[in-house]
């Protein structure tokens, strides 16, 4: 009993199932109701019973998080639970990128979202992200090779005509402009 007291009134003791807590709490009860005049094979009873119980809440498990290139999965690495209790995930595109896809336990999740909760942990558990570049962010890299193409041929001064040179000169200058908005679509 002393030693589930203990767990009872831990200042951390939320890292335990509150379930199990309740319990554990009524275990404990039951087993303070034992007198003088009880058995021996009831106290035996009820101290296997409460040790039971103390072995239970306190099994962990861990969750393996990892995200690919594009974004950011938090908590990262490997985090461990208690039994019962519940965690949550929090899934962070970088600029320029979204989720592509979440996977628990190797099995794609159907709804993406930014958020994943693991609910009344009783094994170890995966979840994997995936991002992948938004579609504006890839035509802003062609747009930019382009430039860069463009430019190098503007150092090629001799090949063009005064007016064909103009002309690629603005066409440049265009690109370069809708590249740098940050609001061109």
């Amino acid at each position: 009993i002393a030693e589930a007291e203990k767990i009872l009134k831990a200042e951390d003791n939320e890292k335990y199932s509150a379930a199990a807590l309740v319990e554990l709490q009524e275990l404990v009860n039951a087993g303070k109701l034992l007198t003088a005049t009880s058995t021996q094979e009831a106290v035996d009873k009820k101290k296997d019973e409460i040790t039971a119980k103390l072995a239970d809440i306190q099994t962990q498990f861990t969750i393996t998080a990892t995200a690919g290139e594009g974004g950011k999965i938090a908590p990262e690495a490997t985090t461990t639970v208690y039994k019962g209790t519940s965690k949550v995930f929090t899934i962070t595109p970088d600029k320029g990128y979204h989720i592509e896809s979440i996977a628990v336990d190797g099995k794609n999740v159907e709804t993406i979202a930014t958020e994943y909760a693991f609910e009344d942990i009783v094994a170890n558990h995966t979840i994997e992200v995936t991002f992948a570049k938004d579609e504006l962010t890839i035509a802003k890299e062609n747009l930019l090779a382009t430039i860069n193409t463009a430019n190098k041929k503007l150092a090629e001064t001799e090949q063009y005509t005064p007016s064909s040179l103009k002309d690629l000169e603005d066409a440049v200058k265009a690109a370069q402009a809708i590249y740098d908005d940050p609001d061109a679509d």
